[in-house]
């Protein structure tokens, strides 16, 4: 275990020391195979085609499940002979869901699906209630075998991060499917401890960002470390999408990026306020950009992704894709989430120009004489 940690630890300096060593950490076997999911664009494809790839067995682990198209898919999967096992979160926000009283406030709006699955045979389980929130959302298709793939989701299961819906032309979000081996045993191994609801063994990937990473969760997960790292090893350019800002130590960091020369540039929404006005007021005065609600010919796209995107285009390039809201406390601190480090650059360029395509359509700040706007109540 102490030789573990120390290698674990070395990784982590690996990742914030010198523009190769941010980079090669990431770097895929030849024989694996890496793809990126952008939504809206790519629609439930990408879902549906991973679902229909499994042979043997197909995990799922999901903060919000309420789409029938998906659940279906799992349905067919479970008729056609495939073992199929889905964690749901045991509440949703706010903390303190009531699982069973349907005309709560905090009822936990995946209780139909979860009791749909079950009743077509297949295997379904609330997540540990160490954990805050089960926010992951991740597939594993036959994550035992050597043919085993994993699909890392910023998006939940519903229609509106996948299609169209009233008033909304999409909701902005990645995924990446991965058939790294490493990876996949790992993330196998740890949807199989929360399925018994115990602790994972160990966590080793060096690509792979785990949470939580709060006191009293073992083993060390490192995943805010690897975040963190990222952070601070940008050189020219930060670009983030963010649905929660309010977490001190992640603004802290952006700051100090903007400090040494870093270009920090940011989507969000202003509906929620991802944070205080007043929090927006000192990232602002520290240099970092801000903007908000992208709109397309075909209408709004709400940012719901939690992506970052460092230095595109060049050696140091990489990129993150995962479920934490790393801006946000209780995300890295409590629950548990799942996110993958990317270095490739066709995948980060074709982030990096999504994030530009929405930074465009985007409102920036507004300024009456030099007095910032608050834009949380436009």
């Amino acid at each position: 275990m102490h030789r573990l940690r120390i290698v674990l630890f070395a990784a982590i300096i690996a990742l914030g020391c010198g523009s190769v060593a941010h980079a090669s950490p990431t770097l895929e076997p030849a024989n694996s195979e890496v793809t990126l999911h952008v939504e809206p664009a790519d629609g439930y494809q990408p879902v549906i085609d991973f679902i229909r790839s499994a042979k043997s067995t197909l995990d799922f682990n999901i903060y919000q499940f309420n789409d029938e198209v998906i659940a279906n898919e799992l349905r067919a999967a479970k008729r056609r002979g495939v073992d199929v096992r889905v964690i749901f979160t045991w509440q949703v926000f706010p903390a303190g869901s009531n699982l069973w009283d349907a005309q709560s406030s905090n009822y936990n709006t995946n209780m139909p699906t979860f009791t749909s699955l079950q009743k077509a045979g297949i295997r379904v389980r609330l997540s540990p209630y160490a954990y805050t929130y089960s926010h992951e959302k991740t597939m594993i298709a036959d994550g035992r075998t050597g043919r085993g793939r994993a699909l890392i989701m910023d998006f939940n299961a519903q229609p509106s991060y996948m299609t169209p819906t009233p008033g909304l032309f999409g909701t902005r979000g990645f995924a990446v499917t991965t058939t790294n081996q490493d990876d996949v045993r790992e993330i196998q191994g740890v949807f199989d401890a929360d399925w018994a609801r115990r602790m994972p063994s160990t966590f080793t990937s060096p690509r792979l960002v785990w949470s939580p990473n709060g006191t009293g969760y073992t083993p060390p997960s490192l995943g805010k470390e690897r975040i963190f790292a990222l952070i601070d090893g940008a050189t020219s350019t930060l670009d983030l999408y963010v649905l929660l800002l309010d977490y001190l130590p992640f603004q802290d960091r952006l700051i100090a990026a903007e400090r040494r020369g870093v270009q920090v540039r940011i989507v969000t929404n202003t509906d929620p306020a991802p944070m205080q006005f007043q929090q927006l007021q000192t990232l602002v005065a520290a240099g970092v950009e801000f903007r908000f609600d992208p709109i397309y010919p075909q209408g709004p796209v709400f940012i719901h992704s939690k992506a970052i995107i460092r230095d595109a285009g060049t050696a140091n390039a990489m990129a993150f894709v995962g479920s934490q809201n790393s801006g946000d406390n209780v995300s890295m601190n409590s629950e548990r989430e799942l996110g993958i480090l990317l270095g490739r650059a066709p995948l980060i360029n074709r982030m990096r120009t999504t994030f530009n395509d929405d930074w465009a359509r985007s409102r920036p700040l507004v300024y009456q004489g030099d007095q910032l706007q608050d834009p949380f109540r436009w």
